[in-house]
């Protein structure tokens, strides 16, 4: 990725229309926005990919309305990605049906991908969770952001971030748990 300054710089650009400064950005948020849009939509990978590409098509028309000082552009980005996932499962009814896989979640209840294999475990465990959990777990974990900058971004306090990292962890650990008594 790159630093806070190149990336404002880059979003000033897009903001005045400059489409190769977009390619470049869409470029480098493709794969996280594409792996929280899959979690979002509960592993479906088609509905994932349509709301990716909502979320680019709003990020490029709302560009000007980005305000620098109001926080991180990964917020702001994951945000329009965020309610494109919630628009997307109201107008569809989509289920929560889910294919067949494991979960992991180390001793410390912190999330990790150990290898690519294990995705889909991840995926199925986040579907147990309630869409502001999956979102507080995405953008701190995988997004790697400061719980308050997941307060801003989601319009949340500090406190509410904790409280649904907190509970999020305990709903995958109680379900890892009992996926390992399933398959002992």
């Amino acid at each position: 990725m790159l630093d806070r300054t190149q990336e404002q710089a880059l979003m000033k650009r897009v903001a005045k229309g400059d489409k190769t400064a977009f390619r470049d950005l869409a470029l480098l948020y493709q794969k996280p926005l594409t792996s929280f849009c899959l979690s979002m939509m509960n592993g479906h990978e088609a509905f994932a990919e349509d709301v990716v590409q909502q979320t680019l098509i709003t990020w490029w028309q709302k560009a000007p309305l980005w305000d620098v000082d109001k926080g991180k552009l990964q917020a702001w980005v994951f945000t329009i990605a965020a309610n494109k996932c919630k628009d997307y499962l109201k107008r569809s009814h989509i289920h929560q049906a889910i294919e067949e896989s494991d979960i992991v979640v180390d001793d410390n209840s912190v999330l990790k991908l150990k290898k690519s294999s294990q995705r889909s475990h991840i995926l199925k465990a986040m579907s147990k969770l309630n869409a502001k959990q999956k979102q507080v777990i995405w953008l701190y974990y995988f997004g790697e952001m400061k719980q308050a900058d997941i307060a801003s971004s989601l319009q949340m306090t500090v406190k509410n971030v904790e409280v649904n990292l907190y509970r999020a962890k305990k709903v995958m650990n109680e379900f890892l748990k009992d996926e390992k008594e399933n398959l002992l």
